[in-house]
């Protein structure tokens, strides 16, 4: 579900290709993405889960972010 959104993002918003987005790509060393291009990943889960993403600092995989972010989804839940 979140790794869709991302993937989708990275894919139609970002024009990366399908296959080098995967949930053990890191977004620095593998995806190659900077400042700017993590901002649209985290509109596009402000937008669909009303989240507030922020990026770390450390170079970190998209399954680490999906899993941060359902972490954050489910704690919204049983608030």
């Amino acid at each position: 579900m979140v790794f869709e959104t991302i993937k989708d993002a990275l894919v139609n918003k970002l024009g990366l290709e399908p296959e080098i987005v995967t949930e053990n790509a890191l977004v620095e060393k593998d995806l190659e993405l900077d400042s700017t291009e993590n901002v649209v990943i985290s509109l596009e889960l402000k937008k669909k889960y009303g989240i507030d993403y922020v990026f770390s600092k450390e170079d970190i995989s998209l399954g680490d972010i999906c899993k941060t972010v359902e972490l954050m989804l489910s704690k919204n839940e049983n608030s």
